[in-house]
């Protein structure tokens, strides 16, 4: 019994939205898939007013939108430059960016200054910039089932304090394979919390895929 004589609700087991619910779209979801995923997330985690709760919460995304990784700043006064030190390209670069995306923005940055001045040195050879977000980083968030985890936490703060599951009771719902769920479940907060860290890095990398898929205009 509670202190209002009630007896406390049995979590044994998950709610039946929760038995209800399909997670089974989060193995086939891109990098931009992911993007929308973490950011609504971020919005439930958020501690928010949930008092709705519904569907809409597979919809809602507030988008993040960063500056461009990796800019040329025309208004950088070259003025200051000694004579040695010219030719020179100024640019501004957005460091929230995986650094293989900013490598690669700048590949292509310095591909157009090419233009107007060649290098002196020709040195072919493969690219090796790998530090993207990858399928490794997805399986990851997959296996400490981040996004159930967050939805399980929103969904907590809607009940009354005295009706609320404890941690230990989320650990067994979402790990119950695992010898040792309540370590399960901490793994999986930070892993939920370093992947909402990661929005604007996500963010960088999904913008420049999109805009390398945009068809060419003809500018006549």
């Amino acid at each position: 019994m509670d202190g209002e004589g009630r007896q406390p609700l049995d979590w044994s087991k998950p709610p039946e939205w929760f038995e209800r619910e399909d997670y089974s779209y989060l193995s086939k979801l891109t990098a931009a898939g992911w993007l929308h995923e973490l950011q609504r997330c971020s919005h439930l985690c958020s501690g928010d007013d949930l008092s709705e709760w519904g569907d809409w919460t597979k919809k809602f995304m507030p988008a993040f939108i960063g500056p461009p990784v990796v800019q040329v700043v025309d208004r950088a006064d070259q003025s200051a430059l000694r004579a040695l030190e010219k030719p020179a390209l100024i640019v501004q670069v957005y460091l929230a960016a995986p650094d293989g995306v900013i490598l690669k923005e700048f590949q292509n940055v310095l591909r157009t200054a090419r233009e107007a001045v060649p290098s002196p040195v020709k040195k072919p050879g493969p690219q090796t910039v790998h530090t993207e977000f990858s399928e490794r980083h997805f399986g990851r968030w997959l296996d400490h089932k981040v996004v159930e985890l967050c939805e399980l936490d929103a969904w907590r703060r809607t009940l009354p304090e005295n009706d609320r599951p404890l941690d230990a009771d989320f650990g067994r719902w979402l790990f119950s394979k695992y010898s040792d769920t309540d370590k399960a479940l901490a793994d999986a907060r930070k892993t939920l919390n370093a992947a909402l860290a990661s929005i604007r890095a996500l963010w960088a990398q999904v913008e420049r895929t999109a805009a390398n898929s945009l068809p060419a205009t003809d500018p006549s």
